[in-house]
């Protein structure tokens, strides 16, 4: 999951870069991503666990963009009304990907 921003977290809270958050149910963790201003990328879920990903993904797109939001609620209140074209991807549904990596 990831959504286009502001760059919220720098602006209003001297947030830069990093990782915030903790993994919990499908949400994973939110990153900070840096792009040149006045607009950046926020990785809102990005799941590694094989039974969360299952979970997440066989949710709908839109329903995985409502836990996104939900989840990034919990630690910026803010964040349903800062983040917009939210994007998922389940990289096990993608042709002749059918995983993010392999071990």
């Amino acid at each position: 999951m990831a959504f286009q921003s502001r760059r919220f977290w720098e602006e209003d809270e001297a947030i830069y870069g990093g990782i915030r958050g903790r993994p919990r149910d499908h949400a994973g963790l939110v990153s900070l991503v840096r792009l040149p201003p006045p607009s950046g990328i926020l990785l809102g879920a990005y799941i590694w666990s094989d039974e969360l990903g299952e979970a997440f993904g066989k949710l709908t797109p839109a329903e995985r963009l409502e836990t996104a939001l939900a989840s990034g609620e919990r630690l910026h209140p803010q964040y349903r009304g800062e983040v917009g074209r939210g994007l998922s991807v389940c990289w096990e549904k993608i042709p002749f990907s059918e995983g993010a990596w392999a071990e």
